[in-house]
């Protein structure tokens, strides 16, 4: 889960299609190690796959640090009232609905997988590890902190 997220952060930095990358359900073409190469090919860069993955990481902890300073949190990350309440109409998933207490359960794995505390937040450890990659960031306009 947090792989395929990582690796599409990674990917969208360098200008890549996520379609051809390892990430969830592609063809698996690219992985960092490709990703390493191209920026020695390319630009004489130096980079190691692992420092690629954590670049990855500080990505989605760096658009998570956004969203939350913006007033985003726990009870945003969900999906449209309707996928809980209104069975799925064709294909293998007919008639069922998404469980809305066992989808709090993997929202909260995920967090805990992620890091995060279980609102969703980035522990302030991280933040700090972050440090001037969020000093920027001033609080959002449509919900000043």
């Amino acid at each position: 889960m947090e792989f395929s997220e990582d690796i599409y952060a990674v990917s969208d930095c360098l200008g890549i299609c996520r379609f051809v990358c390892h990430g969830w359900n592609s063809p698996k073409l690219l992985g960092y190690g490709e990703f390493a190469e191209m920026l020695v090919l390319g630009l004489g860069l130096q980079v190691t796959p692992e420092a690629l993955r954590q670049a990855g990481r500080r990505v989605v902890d760096v658009e998570r640090l956004l969203t939350t300073r913006c007033g985003l949190g726990r009870e945003d990350d969900t999906l449209p009232r309707r996928y809980f309440e209104e069975p799925f109409l064709g294909g293998s998933t007919k008639g069922h609905r998404i469980d809305r207490d066992l989808f709090a359960q993997l929202l909260s794995r995920y967090y805990q997988r992620r890091g995060w505390d279980q609102q969703g937040r980035v522990p302030a450890g991280r933040r700090q590890e972050l440090g001037a990659l969020t000093r920027w960031a001033r609080p959002c306009a449509v919900h000043p902190s």
